[in-house]
């Protein structure tokens, strides 16, 4: 990352495009991931993926990639944790939609500059399929208010919304990438995304990673990451371990130790026991 380039992500709270590997490998993983949805949409009730790097190989290795942590490493330095690793899937037509909203109004991380999303496209995201977009500078403002209202076609596990106003209106930026091409984002930047009004699939893969001195405030402090670069100085979090194979046993134990932590799903408050399926996770 060239220093115009960090400065422009402290200032606007992301930047893009970053490349991890070339369209053609990113295309040869779009069948492999609708293996693992099949295997792993039952598992919860959220229109989310979560926590896939436990159970499969091939994501754990994005997570480790060394083009993205080289990035990362320029906004977090050296020493990183991945906190979560979580697909967002939109089919063609279906409706789905992702809400305004600031990670850290439920992560229970801090501090927020500690705290960055890779946003990686498996696909091309575009404004006609739904690509994220984000207000500029939104992360260096205060937390703001967000609704819950019932929408069933919001990807958030608590439908949360921010309404925006019209100054945050005239800083929003699509984040437009093409497969194989990735962004970071503040944990504290207001972000969402619209409907998938084209002909294919939009699939993303949201990568969580932390600065191994971040702390958890929720669950009297108890969480868990993986650790992908560096050394844990602060042991901070409880370390998860690498998948040695899909799905193997060890691995789904890990999955089902973590999906109960806030790193799972412990920051949807009054919700966790009503949204995991323990009887599907095998």
């Amino acid at each position: 990352m060239t220093p115009e380039q960090i400065d422009k992500y402290w200032k606007e709270g992301v930047v893009f495009p970053f490349t991890a590997f070339d369209e053609e490998y990113a295309g040869s993983l779009i069948p492999e991931f609708f293996a693992l949805q099949e295997r792993m949409s039952s598992w919860t009730s959220s229109k989310q993926l979560l926590k896939t790097n436990l159970v499969s190989t091939w994501v754990y290795q994005i997570c480790c990639n060394a083009r993205i942590l080289d990035e990362v490493e320029c906004i977090l330095g050296p020493n990183l944790m991945v906190w979560g690793a979580t697909f967002f899937a939109k089919q063609p037509g279906h409706g789905l939609h992702v809400g305004w909203h600031q990670d850290l109004r439920y992560w229970g991380l801090q501090p927020p500059d500690g705290v960055l999303t890779v946003w990686l496209g498996l696909t091309d995201a575009s404004v006609q399929n739904g690509a994220m977009q984000i207000i500029r500078g939104s992360h260096l403002g205060p937390m703001r208010h967000h609704s819950n209202s019932y929408d069933e076609n919001n990807m958030l596990m608590s439908d949360q919304s921010i309404e925006l106003t019209s100054e945050d209106l005239g800083d929003r930026q699509t984040v437009e990438l093409k497969a194989g091409q990735f962004s970071l984002h503040h944990s504290m930047i207001i972000h969402g995304s619209g409907t998938n009004n084209s002909d294919g699939p939009r699939i993303g893969l949201s990568l969580n990673y932390i600065s191994v001195d971040v702390i958890q405030l929720k669950n009297r402090g108890h969480d868990s990451a993986m650790l992908v670069r560096g050394v844990d100085y602060f042991n901070n979090f409880e370390k998860e371990l690498e998948p040695k194979s899909d799905f193997s046993p060890e691995s789904i134990k890990q999955f089902r130790k973590s999906i109960v932590l806030p790193c799972g799903l412990a920051t949807v408050e009054g919700k966790t026991d009503s949204i995991i399926n323990f009887e599907n996770i095998i």
